[in-house]
């Protein structure tokens, strides 16, 4: 097995990591669906929208599964990135309800793994 291991953790831990999880997870299915209703695109251009939305998210659910120490902080790091363009996507009219779920999922997932990192470090001070 290649990688940074797996460090034990705590309860609070355990359970914050389960929360970006959850919001992970529901990111996804928003994601998946507000493109599909607000987008009228060919089937493969709407694969490939899919994809390039969903792909990044849906690689950081493996090492979040297994407890990756770095995982929750490059995930932070892309939530932001997809947190400013749920803010700029917001502008268009008629959108504000759906990316406003967007951004609170978000903005949730962010601060659930920056917490699953800030815990899991005072567990390895200690």
């Amino acid at each position: 097995m290649t990688g940074t291991p797996a460090i034990p953790t705590s309860r609070r831990t355990r359970l914050a990591r389960q929360a970006t999880l959850a919001l992970l997870f529901a990111l996804i299915a928003v994601l998946i669906v507000e493109t599909l209703w607000l987008t009228r695109l060919p089937a493969i251009a709407l694969l490939l929208i899919l994809l390039l939305k969903t792909l990044p998210l849906i690689l950081f659910i493996q090492p979040l599964r297994q407890n990756r120490p770095l995982a929750p902080v490059w995930l932070s790091a892309l939530l932001l990135l997809y947190f400013c363009w749920a803010v700029l996507a917001s502008w268009a009219p008629g959108t504000e309800g759906v990316f406003a779920l967007t951004r609170a999922l978000l903005v949730s997932a962010c601060i659930s793994a920056a917490m699953v990192w800030s815990w899991k470090g005072k567990q390895v001070e200690a």
